[in-house]
């Protein structure tokens, strides 16, 4: 396994639509697994239109917009591969708000579900259809309702 996590940060408000010079690309050190925690490498990130808002230059969001240097907002679906957290073993796959980063270090807060695969359905569904939507419609991971 690689020592380094890339990262993409957000570098600056856009002048109209983003590009780009509005992002850098960084290599930080692999973040260390905590008591309870897990390790997960990102498999596929969201690209959303709220996401835009978060960047201001003229775009409003009612939350908190992003600050340079902050790792780009974003859900993401990743698949555990190092874990101390007796919820989530290697090989589990989950989607929550992680960022755009490579690896990321989690204790399950700031998930949206694990994945339960099912015959067919490509992983990618489960940031759409399958996955996400149906999770907000339904509630939280812990309402054990299949996403």
């Amino acid at each position: 396994m690689t020592s380094t996590n890339t990262q993409v940060l957000f570098r600056r408000q856009p002048q109209g639509l983003p590009t780009e010079d509005d992002f850098e690309i960084v290599e930080t050190p692999l973040p260390e697994l905590g008591l309870k925690q897990f390790l997960a490498k990102s498999l596929y990130f969201s690209l959303d239109p709220y996401m835009r808002m978060l960047m201001g230059g003229g775009w409003t969001f009612l939350g908190q917009g992003m600050t340079p240097c902050q790792v780009m907002v974003g859900r993401t679906l990743g698949e555990v591969i190092e874990s101390d957290h007796p919820g989530f073993k290697p090989g589990d796959h989950i989607v929550g708000q992680l960022g755009w980063k490579e690896y990321a270090v989690s204790d399950g807060a700031d998930l949206d579900f694990k994945v339960k695969p099912k015959e067919g359905v490509p992983l990618t569904a489960y940031m759409g259809a399958c996955g996400v939507q149906r999770h907000h419609r339904l509630g939280r991971p812990e309402d054990d309702r299949p996403a």
